[in-house]
Order: C-alpha cells, then sequence, then structure tokens
C-alpha cells in the first residue's frame, strides 16, 4: 500500500534553510495551494500555486514532451 499525504511542512523546512532530500519512490510531485512567490522545486516536488487570484500570475508546467520540465509564468494583463 502507498500513501501520499499532502502538508505544507516541507516548502516551511525549506523556507528556513533546511535541505530537503526527494521523496523516494517517485520522480515528481506536482502541487499547488500554498502560494509561492516563485513556482519551482524543492528537491522533486515542484510547487506551481503563484496565486493568480490575488497576484495575477499563473504557472503552468509543462511535463512531457519537446518542453518537458519547463514553467512557463502568464501576468494578467490589467
Amino acid at each position: 500500500e502507498h500513501v501520499c499525504l499532502w502538508g505544507r511542512n516541507r516548502l516551511q523546512q525549506h523556507n528556513f534553510g533546511k535541505p530537503m532530500p526527494d521523496i523516494s519512490g517517485v520522480d515528481m510531485v506536482c502541487v499547488g495551494h500554498t502560494v509561492v512567490k516563485q513556482a519551482g522545486p524543492v528537491g522533486n516536488v515542484l510547487y506551481l500555486d503563484t496565486g493568480a487570484v490575488r497576484s495575477g500570475v499563473f504557472t503552468l508546467a509543462c511535463i512531457q514532451g519537446t518542453h518537458a520540465g519547463q514553467l512557463f509564468r502568464i501576468e494578467r494583463e490589467d
């Protein structure tokens, strides 16, 4: 049996300078619901939520094909 439990602990520890090892047994985990100023990886966890509702910045991640691994940042024009 495999279990995945979502939480903010990993990102909070990273923000305080603690190095975060990869999550074993998976290639990558893509997460949201925790707004970050700049989308990017912490170990093999990819934080994508750039707070589009408030910040006007929406981030997309390409996970396969020619652009796999690239992040695309789209900013709202007011």
